[in-house]
């Protein structure tokens, strides 16, 4: 044994580190990579055959993602091949090809030639595009036929030609040759049949007996989780036939077929009873200020609704008053708890409220608040955005919450004591993804009702549905007394709907006459009503509006949507002005307008305004506005019916729900004997639990969480969740992902064919807060944050549990960074810009206390500011009362 004493450098150590990127990985790999792959590929014509020309491939397809929008792969796909196919046509010049190009993306001008010739030089690197795609045999397949074929050959017994076979020796082969090899094979297979026969007499002795002993009564039984998983969700057809409307007919265009499906004329009763709000009682009434009467539906229910305590499922069409019947049973529960003097107690009793969307919570807060204000009640909101501490769900009355939130509550029950009514709406959530998290509260609900003895209240609103007895007795509904169905006639305003199904195949084309189709459909009610078009991804709001807006133009027609002399032309050119957005100042003057939840909180308020006052006649928006503003059209259309999901990785179709949800906007008013199973809960199942993590990422935190790991193993165990197990790498998003991969501050171990790398890039953007241009990257990486925030608790809680000290540190700087997106590399910039700022600007006096981790001091980062263009005013100086590094 050597001694190294004195041999080492201490000054030397770490002086190889050298800074890279990871090493390309092998073209060789693995299946299951190659298989997520090809189901995003499934649909593109032109196959790279060369990591160059994939490369470029992928560069031109992130180009025209860019121009095209938020578009599925297969449309970018079909762009690109018919770019590349004009571009290898040689019997066209490049004036000709550069007017193609531009007609297909529609650039802007000032950019045109420079997107020419970047397309220019990518489809001179695809050297294979029009070659014949060869399937040839896989590369280990054939080295391993090789190598067996060698191994032949070296055999000593049997003579081996090469390729052709195995001889045998002629001298063995005599008269009874053929009996003796059938013979030795007969005996075999006799032999085997015996072995297994005796085999599965000695499992079935064994089973017997354990039967009569009751061994099996003591032994735990694997549960399948995966197999229970409801895969189908909103997309399941339960109805093995489907049964048209009366009065539905069918027309044909070229290209396209149209089924048509007949508004029903509102169902007029005169002998009706309708209840007058001076009819109910004195207490109740301040809550339905401004209203006469209630309508038909709200009158049917209103008895039970307010004066009984039975549980209700209300079925009625969208815009039918829904609202007011949960008014009605809130009502109920706090008139239950008036006293004689005319006050409330309001300590008594909790109501929930669970609705579907985040923004839809932030509506009913408001709703509620203003409605019930004059009763003293509190009603807080608990959602995604918004969560609420432990005395703040003590001191509210009313909880207006998300399923998974209030899932995410009722697994602890210390929460829930109080609670005596729970009104869930639209709960035809039930047939969709979602539907298991609604399963899971009404069944701890009743299982709290069954142990407590205490009466929950149970009130169901749903949309019209098929089954609705088997909803009701779900939620232990008295069919005769609260269940309520009222079919399509008792909508308020009659909706009529055309169902449009284009035939072309290639998807290219099928994109354009979508276009084609909506323009037609606008330009039929221009000037007469206002239309509003649902598109899916910000980039397409901006990219529909501007396609109908020159084909108008070009068609003429322009002036059907505002004329000259119109009032509305002076009012839309006096808020040009106070729009940010420049696609939006430039449609507005036309009376079209965009609304996303990527514009400034200005500029949706003003379109709102504009669009409600009739000003905008027609209106391109993303789905975010059917759940969040009360808007409506006299027609809605609904381009396209795919959506990209970022949890399952793809373009999806949209659900029943959600088409619903969007064309409610269209005239809607103002808006054994017993069997018994067990679970034991380890501590990680209830980690698993409580955070709602699934059981598969658990087991990975298990299998490969170590004392001794650093930020990046933490990151890239995190990044292994199988909450992201969809989340693949598209070609089109290689670009701006190689971009990130050099500004991320913790490194990656893998290379960008890898999701795991992909999802690491884009939670380190989510944390720095990084703007990208790419809307499956912007979709992925919010999913991606909104769900690493329980991810990280759950591996903190873990390591925790296991008492690693230093880890527990580096995990919980971790959740930290996740959850406040404020790490180490960014603390000082980070506060300035999102806390110092608006404190400053708002006069208070801050004094900055930084941690030692900074790779900045205070007085570093108040000369960012400063050179950021803080104002001069403040002053940045130590105080010799403060410790040194802090900063006032």
């Amino acid at each position: 044994m050597a001694n190294l004493g004195g041999k080492i450098d201490p000054k030397s150590s770490g002086d190889r580190i050298a800074k890279g990127r990871p090493l390309e990985r092998d073209d060789t790999v693995s299946d299951r990579q190659s298989k997520r792959h090809c189901i995003r590929d499934d649909d593109v014509v032109y196959q790279p055959k060369t990591k160059e020309t994939r490369d470029a491939y992928e560069a031109m397809l992130g180009l025209i993602q860019q121009h095209l929008g938020g578009l599925p792969l297969n449309i970018v796909s079909g762009a690109a091949d018919e770019i590349l196919a004009l571009l290898n046509n040689d019997a066209v010049n490049n004036p000709e090809k550069k007017l193609e190009i531009q007609k297909l993306l529609k650039p802007i001008p000032e950019e045109m030639n420079q997107v020419f010739d970047q397309l220019v030089s990518f489809g001179k690197l695809i050297t294979d595009f029009g070659v014949a795609v060869e399937f040839e045999e896989d590369e280990e397949d054939s080295d391993s036929d090789i190598d067996h074929d060698e191994e032949l050959q070296e055999t000593g017994d049997v003579q081996v030609v090469a390729g052709e076979g195995t001889s045998l020796n002629v001298q063995d082969i005599d008269a009874y040759w053929l009996q003796r090899e059938t013979s030795i094979e007969r005996e075999e297979n006799l032999l085997k049949s015996l072995y297994e026969a005796a085999r599965r007499l000695k499992d079935r002795t064994v089973a017997d007996g354990d039967l009569e002993s009751g061994w099996f009564k003591g032994q735990r039984q694997m549960l399948d989780l995966e197999s229970l998983a409801f895969v189908q969700g909103g997309l399941l057809m339960a109805n093995t036939t489907c049964v048209l409307p009366p009065g539905f007919y069918r027309s044909r265009g070229e290209g396209y077929d149209e089924l048509n499906v007949p508004w029903v004329s509102k169902k007029v009763d005169i002998n009706e009873k309708l209840v007058k709000i001076t009819e109910m009682p004195a207490w109740a009434q301040p809550a339905f200020k401004g209203m006469q009467q209630l309508n038909s539906v709200q009158s049917k229910v209103y008895e039970t609704a307010l004066f009984k305590e039975d549980n209700i499922l209300l079925c009625a069409p969208t815009g039918a008053g829904k609202t007011n019947v949960a008014m009605l049973t809130i009502l109920q529960q706090i008139g239950f708890n008036k006293k004689d003097d005319g006050t409330y107690n309001h300590g008594n009793y909790k109501i929930v409220y669970v609705t579907p969307m985040k923004a839809l919570v932030t509506e009913v807060v408001s709703n509620l608040s203003y409605r019930l204000k004059d009763y003293g009640v509190t009603v807080k909101e608990l959602s995604g955005d918004q969560s609420l501490s432990g005395k703040e769900i003590e001191e509210a009355q009313i909880i207006v919450t998300t399923p998974e939130k209030w899932d995410i509550i009722t697994r602890k029950s210390s929460d829930t004591q109080l609670v005596r009514l729970v009104i869930i709406d639209e709960i035809h959530l039930l047939h969709d993804n979602r539907g298991p998290v609604l399963e899971s509260i009404v069944a701890r609900t009743l299982r709290q009702i069954e142990t407590t003895k205490e009466n929950i209240r149970l009130v169901g609103l749903s949309a019209t549905l098929p089954n609705y007895e088997d909803v009701a007795l779900f939620l232990r509904v008295d069919l005769k007394k609260g269940l309520f169905k009222f079919d399509r006639s008792y909508r308020p305003v009659p909706l009529g709907q055309q169902y449009i199904g284009i035939s072309v195949k290639e998807p290219l084309q099928k994109f354009q006459m979508m276009n084609d189709l909506c323009y037609q459909k606008v330009v039929a009610g221009a000037g007469k009503h206002q239309v509003l078009i649902f598109v899916h991804s910000r980039n397409e709001t901006a990219k529909t509006a501007k396609a109908i807006l020159e084909t108008a133009m070009a068609n003429d027609t322009l002036s059907r949507f505002l004329k000259e002399d119109s009032a509305s032309r002076e009012v839309l050119q006096s808020q040009i002005e106070l729009i940010k957005n420049g696609d939006l100042k430039k449609l507005l003057p036309c009376g079209f307008a965009i609304h996303h939840a990527g514009l400034a909180r200005g500029d949706r308020e003003i379109v709102e305004a504009l669009f409600g006052e009739g000003h905008v006649q027609v209106l391109v928006s993303t789905e975010t506005l059917a759940w969040s503003v009360n808007l409506h059209a006299h027609t809605v259309i609904i381009k396209g019916t795919e959506v990209y999901n970022p949890e399952k990785g793809a373009w999806m179709e949209l659900t029943p729900l959600d088409v619903m949800q969007m064309l409610g906007h269209a005239g809607r008013p103002q808006y054994d004997q017993y069997g018994e199973g067990k679970v034991d809960v380890t501590d990680l199942g209830r980690i698993a639990s409580y955070n709602c993590v699934s059981h598969g990422t658990i087991a990975t935190y298990n299998e490969h969480l170590k004392p001794t790991m650093g930020d990046i193993d933490l990151y890239h165990l995190l990044s292994l969740s199988e909450e992201f197990k969809y989340v693949t790498v598209g070609p089109d998003e290689k670009m701006e992902l190689t971009k990130l991969l050099d500004r991320v501050t913790v490194p990656i171990k893998e290379t960008l064919e890898e999701p795991s790398a992909k999802i690491n890039v884009l939670l380190q953007a989510y944390i720095s807060q990084l703007k990208l241009e790419s809307l499956s990257l912007t979709s992925d990486m919010v999913f991606i944050g909104q769900n690493a925030g329980r991810l990280v608790r759950a591996l903190y809680e873990i390591v925790l549990k296991r008492g690693w000290v230093q880890l527990s540190e580096k995990a919980l700087k971790m959740r930290i960074g996740v959850v406040g997106a404020i790490t180490s590399w960014n603390f000082p910039l980070a506060m300035i810009t999102r806390k110092v700022g608006p404190a400053l600007a708002s006069g208070c006096t801050v004094v900055i206390k930084p941690s030692q981790l900074m790779p900045l001091t205070a007085l570093a980062a108040a000369e960012f500011a400063l050179q950021a263009g803080a104002p001069v005013r403040y002053d940045f100086r130590l105080e010799p009362c403060i410790p040194p590094g802090s900063l006032v």
